[in-house]
């Protein structure tokens, strides 16, 4: 993991110690910045309350940076791991994700492995109900009872018919 005090010391030109204790004194002990700016200035190096904004800002982006480089690589793992073709790839994606410094940049090189939304359509080919769905849509004028038209195309785990003909039939 990044070390962020360093790197916000580092972006800011504050002392490490200043970025540290500005940061403890913000986020452990849930000190406000008026009051560390007044209050604790010989333990910040009298920053003042904009140089703790920025440096209160930059953290939690950086923080949230980072927990989202391990979501998204946990995903990105799994992905290479299901797919043979990415195996070899992918000691290079997280490379490639450990250098991202922004967000988007992450959320970029994120979007092709993230999981699709599965809609009612997904989950309907699933279960095998799309040739319900071709069965009701060509013979829409002549069915009168769905229920029986969906029997034949339910599975004995499925009990119920009412949630097939839910997925099955198209919104």
């Amino acid at each position: 993991m990044v070390n962020l005090v360093a790197q916000i010391a580092n972006e800011t030109a504050f002392k490490e110690h200043q970025v540290n204790n500005a940061i403890r004194l913000l986020f452990e002990e849930d000190c406000t910045i008026p009051f560390v700016a007044r209050y604790r200035k010989e333990m910040t190096g009298s920053l003042d309350e904009v140089a703790l904004r920025t440096i209160r800002d930059r953290y939690q982006y950086l923080s949230e940076l980072e927990e989202m480089k391990l979501r998204y690589l946990k995903v990105v793992e799994k992905f290479c791991q299901e797919k043979p073709e990415w195996k070899g790839k992918w000691p290079d994606l997280q490379k490639r994700f450990a250098a991202c410094t922004t967000k988007q940049e992450l959320e970029d090189l994120y979007l092709p492995f993230k999981p699709k939304r599965r809609t009612r359509a997904m989950i309907a080919k699933e279960k095998g109900l799309e040739p319900l769905l071709a069965k009701i849509k060509s013979q829409a004028t002549e069915v009168t009872d769905l229920l029986k038209l969906a029997t034949e195309f339910v599975t004995p785990e499925d009990a119920n018919i009412a949630p097939a003909l839910r997925v099955a039939t198209p919104e």
